[in-house]
């Protein structure tokens, strides 16, 4: 009877251990969830990081945009400004790459997935020598946009010396108008319109000189045939103006586009690992 019930005592002690790691082995699975949880949080921290960082980069390269469309200043400081801050941020990027990768590799043990983070140092790397590209032509592009705005402004102080019966003044502002008007000629920009505005611009002046010539010399017959060529080429002015300055807004906006859009694509994905291992966290939580 006693080796009986010790063969039964015996079955009973290994026939009934749990198939379920957690119920076999308590102590071992909060080990291992803990070293889990730890992992996640790693990885969570190190993509937040990252996420600043980039959003760092992004905004310095908007602000970089947005001066080569308006003019105002120089771009070229903010877009160096934003390649800068994103090779800063290559160093977050292979720490945030090896943290999401020690959480992936262990979460399938426990029958957890984790979206690998698909941007490191390299991909960054690529961006910011685009940005660092997009500086150069950022500022020439901004300092013609200035050229052709200076251009009108000479144009509207010629129209107003006209108005007040003062053809020399009118005359010396033309000149200044024809110096910016020359540096936006020799503008190799690839926008349609900027031809149309050169010639309508050109044309403008042009009858701004007669008409000044006629009032010097008190010819009314030119000062008449002045004021026709002007109110011809005033026509097409507008339409010249509008159209060249959506064109400026589109060219302005293509230089670093490249590069933003590049920016946006990487922290789309690191947003997207970071949504990831924060399920996985939760789910770890819940256990």
């Amino acid at each position: 009877m006693l080796g009986t019930l010790a063969i039964v005592v015996s079955g009973l002690l290994f026939v009934g251990r749990s198939a379920d790691p957690a119920l076999a082995d308590p102590p071992a699975e909060v080990a291992r969830t803990s070293s889990l949880r730890a992992d996640g949080l790693a990885a969570s921290i190190a993509l937040e990081r990252l996420h600043l960082a980039l959003e760092a980069a992004v905004a310095a390269g908007r602000d970089g945009t947005a001066a080569t469309v308006s003019g105002d200043g120089d771009p070229a400081p903010a877009l160096v400004s934003a390649a800068d801050r994103l090779d800063a941020a290559r160093g977050p990027a292979g720490v945030a790459l090896a943290a999401v990768g020690r959480f992936s590799g262990a979460a399938p043990a426990e029958g957890f997935t984790v979206p690998a983070l698909s941007v490191g140092p390299a991909d960054l790397g690529v961006i910011v020598g685009q940005l660092r590209d997009a500086a150069v032509p950022a500022s020439a592009f901004a300092s013609n946009r200035r050229h052709a705005e200076r251009t009108v402004a000479e144009l509207g102080s010629a129209l107003a010396a006209l108005e007040r019966g003062d053809p020399q003044a009118a005359l010396d502002a033309a000149d200044r108008a024809e110096g910016e008007l020359a540096a936006v000629r020799a503008w190799k920009a690839e926008l349609v319109t900027l031809p149309l505005w050169i010639k309508t611009t050109g044309e403008l002046l042009t009858a701004v000189r007669r008409g000044s010539d006629a009032l010097i010399s008190g010819d009314a017959t030119a000062l008449a045939a002045a004021r026709r060529q002007f109110a011809a080429a005033a026509v097409e002015a507008h339409k010249a103006d509008v159209a060249l300055g959506i064109a400026m807004a589109e060219g302005g906006s293509a230089i670093a586009d490249r590069a933003l859009r590049g920016l946006a694509h990487a922290i789309g994905e690191v947003d997207r690992s970071a949504d990831g291992v924060a399920s996985v966290l939760r789910r770890v939580s819940d256990r």
